[in-house]
């Protein structure tokens, strides 16, 4: 059992939000901009992203409702990391390739 109180998850929830705040309008903004399937693509990868954080924590077992120590908040902060790098990959890679094949 921890002794670490929950003002331990602050610092993590405030990068989250900064990045939400930072990352989703210009990411919207830029999709917009783009071509058919393109800015379409990109507007499904966020959705899911935003679907994937709001879900992970209903699973009890990882975020539990009574004590804070029995969680593994590091399977929902890995499972969120994981989410992100691999729609970064996503839209990294897609574009590129689509663009390259017009071209």
């Amino acid at each position: 059992v921890s002794s670490v109180g929950i003002s331990w998850l602050i610092p993590q929830y405030t990068l989250i939000a900064a990045a939400e705040a930072f990352i989703f309008p210009a990411q919207t903004e830029w999709a917009l901009g783009r071509p058919g399937l393109i800015g379409l693509a990109i507007a499904v990868q966020s959705a899911a992203a935003v679907a994937m954080g709001l879900a992970l924590p209903h699973l009890r077992a990882w975020v539990p409702q009574t004590n804070i120590n029995d969680g593994h908040y590091d399977l929902f902060f890995f499972s969120l990391a994981f989410g992100c790098a691999g729609s970064s990959m996503i839209f990294a890679l897609v574009p590129t390739r689509l663009w390259s094949q017009r071209a």
